[in-house]
């Protein structure tokens, strides 16, 4: 999935207006919140349970919507490093 992602992601930088949000820096900061979630295999409803918090926001913060919190930022940012942590240890 991440492999499409990077390709959709590409052949909308070449539209001038397009890469000039996606290439914000919100923008930027929720491709790899979205990244991260899927590497972890998690859905937008299980990250934002673990979170406590609203899954429109884990929503809005992945599609790179500059007037999410950084509370909230830091909040997904905070479950997701906890969650990686918690599956390498259940892998290993």
């Amino acid at each position: 999935m991440t492999k499409s992602f990077d390709r959709i992601l590409k052949n909308a930088k070449s539209k001038r207006a397009i890469n000039t949000f996606l290439t914000s820096e919100a923008a930027v900061q929720g491709t790899e919140l979205f990244k991260e979630r899927m590497s972890i295999g998690l859905t937008q409803a299980e990250l934002a349970q673990a979170a406590g918090i609203d899954v429109k926001m884990i929503s809005k913060a992945e599609a790179g919507f500059d007037h999410v919190s950084i509370e909230i930022i830091k909040a997904i940012k905070s479950t997701l490093n906890t969650l990686q942590k918690d599956r390498q240890v259940t892998i290993d």
